[in-house]
Order: C-alpha cells, then sequence, then structure tokens
C-alpha cells in the first residue's frame, strides 16, 4: 500500500509465483457439478495467492467481474478470481461469476497459510466454498511451450504467502525502485532492499533458447 503512494508508481501488488513459473496444483469442486467417487479424481488447477493491484502491475486484464479489494478479508466471504482457461474448461456452461468453487487446501504449498481456518484445522468433507468473483485474461504459468493451465487465485488477505514477489509498474526503473526502497524504509526500516529486475532481465534467460533458434531459422 505504501509503495502505491509513492511519485510516478502506476500498480504494485505481490504474488506467491511469477510469470512463466508453475503454481501449487490443488484438487477442488465447482458447486453443482458431479463429484467422482474419490477425492484422487477431482479436478486440479493451479492454486496462487496475489493481492489487489497485482493483476494492474502485470497489465492482464478482467475479462468479467472486480479485482481484490481490502474489504476482501479473513472475515468476509472467501472469493477467488479464476483465469480464462479455467473459465473455459470448468465454467463455460453459465455465468462463472457467482459460482462457488470449494477447496480443501489449508495453506498453497508449505509457505502458505488460510487464514480463514483456524489453527489446525481440518477442511469439511465437502469443501471451504469461495465465490468467483472475476475471471482474468490468462498469464502464462508454465513455461514457453507448454499448454496454459487453469489458474485458481486466492487473495493474501484470505490466503497469505510468507515469501511473496513485489511487483511494481512505474513510469520507469529508477522510479519504481525508489518507491519500494521508500516504502520500505517506512514500514519495515531493519529489512535491506533485496534484488530488482525488469521483467526483460527477469525472462531473458528463460526465452534465450526459443529466440536463439529463432535467429537460426530467420
Amino acid at each position: 500500500e505504501e509503495i502505491r503512494q509513492q511519485p510516478g508508481v502506476i500498480a504494485a501488488g505481490e504474488s506467491n509465483r511469477l510469470p512463466l513459473e508453475v503454481g501449487w496444483r490443488n484438487p477442488f469442486l465447482i458447486v453443482g457439478q458431479p463429484r467422482p467417487g474419490r477425492q484422487e479424481d477431482l479436478p486440479q488447477a493451479q492454486f496462487m495467492s496475489v493481492s489487489e493491484g497485482y493483476f494492474e502491475a502485470m497489465g492482464a486484464q478482467y475479462v468479467a467481474g472486480r479485482g481484490f479489494t481490502a474489504f476482501d478479508s479473513r472475515d468476509s466471504i472467501g472469493v477467488v478470481i479464476v483465469n480464462e482457461s479455467f473459465a473455459r474448461r470448468y465454467l463455460a456452461d453459465g455465468n462463472p461469476l457467482g459460482q462457488t468453487v470449494r477447496t480443501w487446501a489449508t495453506g498453497i504449498g508449505p509457505l502458505g497459510t488460510h487464514l480463514k481456518s483456524p489453527p489446525n484445522y481440518r477442511p469439511p468433507a465437502e469443501g471451504m466454498p469461495h465465490e468467483v468473483i472475476a475471471v482474468v485474461k490468462d498469464v502464462r504459468n508454465v513455461p514457453l511451450g507448454q499448454a496454459m493451465e487453469p489458474a485458481i487465485y486466492f487473495t493474501t488477505r484470505q490466503f497469505p504467502f510468507s515469501e511473496v514477489f513485489i511487483a511494481v509498474k512505474a513510469t520507469d526503473r529508477s522510479v519504481g525502485q525508489a518507491a519500494i526502497r521508500n516504502a520500505l524504509r517506512k514500514v519495515v526500516p531493519n529489512v535491506p532492499m533485496s534484488v530488482t529486475q525488469t521483467w526483460g532481465e527477469r525472462f531473458a534467460p528463460r526465452t534465450a533458447e526459443a529466440r536463439l533458434l529463432m535467429t537460426i531459422l530467420l
């Protein structure tokens, strides 16, 4: 929130995964759809935890619905945003908004915690309900060359993660770095600023093979 208040910042948010990285795959069930006889036969999707402002910082567009807000807290109803791949595969028969997705995860991997669940909580057999509030265009959640996977995004206010990436969209790199540095100094002055990268710098090594192949073909 402090980063967003800094001059020159267009949007800022956090996520436990960045594009081209695979999220934790977990089972889910859509209310009203047939449930398989065995738990292991339930469909699976990537589970990710993101804050408000993350999709805006990434330039991802909403197909329908709204983004997360500060009102989506631990004391409000559970909410999720799904990507287009999820909506096409599992919610194509009707309006995806307002549908209920049930999950059994109490943590997205070892660093996640479901704040809406008390300690040592065991989800009910039917799962925990979360209302679909939006569909967002696919943000690549697999390496290049692989098919996109369905994804369910939880809000960090309900499903926080102990280690996150902060994505900042600013007028230029120096402005973005200064915004992060100023926010850290104000909120947690004892935490040093870690490595910062532009998207181009982060993804260049991941796309080097494809770019080399294209150069050779040309």
